[in-house]
């Protein structure tokens, strides 16, 4: 979810609208279990258009060690979804 988050902040950034993520061409884990120190994601965004940014992300720990790597990450870019995140709040529990 991390990455996702990340990518609306960047598309907000620079083009004005947050995105939604639509694919990820693959992720791979190269550790058991994510550190329990966290992680630092690098970003590498290899196509943005006005409506779509394509990236590729890299998880690494505290020492700079790649633990995962997502490739091929794609999201839609839209100025409508301002409105959707403004009206998004969570419903109160039935009952």
């Amino acid at each position: 979810d991390s990455v996702f988050q990340l990518m609306i902040v960047w598309c907000i950034e620079q083009t004005g609208s947050p995105s939604l993520p639509s694919f990820a061409g693959s992720y791979r884990q190269f550790v058991r279990s994510m550190p329990r120190g966290g992680i630092r994601l690098v970003v590498t965004v290899t196509l943005s258009s006005a409506h779509q940014a394509t990236a590729d992300v890299d998880f690494l720990d505290g020492a700079g060690n790649l633990v995962a790597r997502m490739e091929g990450y794609e999201c839609t870019i839209n100025g409508a979804l301002r409105e959707a995140f403004a009206a998004n709040e969570l419903s109160q529990p039935v009952g």
